[in-house]
């Protein structure tokens, strides 16, 4: 996890650990939010998930198609 998270200090995206619920993640404006109340193996996959949305700058949108496009290409 070590890795990831100095990976997206390096590109300047935030790494904050907040009580999304049932949510595992999410990403916003260069802050990255995941639930540490997920295993260490979801949040692992969800920061790396998380980190795909920053590094296309995904804005948050209502749009159902525009939103399973952002996630296939996070989750690549």
């Amino acid at each position: 996890m070590q890795d990831l998270i100095d990976y997206a200090m390096r590109h300047g995206w935030g790494i904050k650990l907040v009580d999304l619920g049932r949510r595992n993640g999410e990403y916003s404006n260069g802050l990255i939010k995941v639930n540490p109340r997920k295993s260490p193996y979801r949040q692992r996959l969800t920061l790396a998930h998380e980190i795909g949305h920053a590094h296309h700058d995904h804005p948050w949108t209502d749009d159902p198609v525009a939103h399973e496009r952002q996630e296939r290409e996070a989750d690549v």
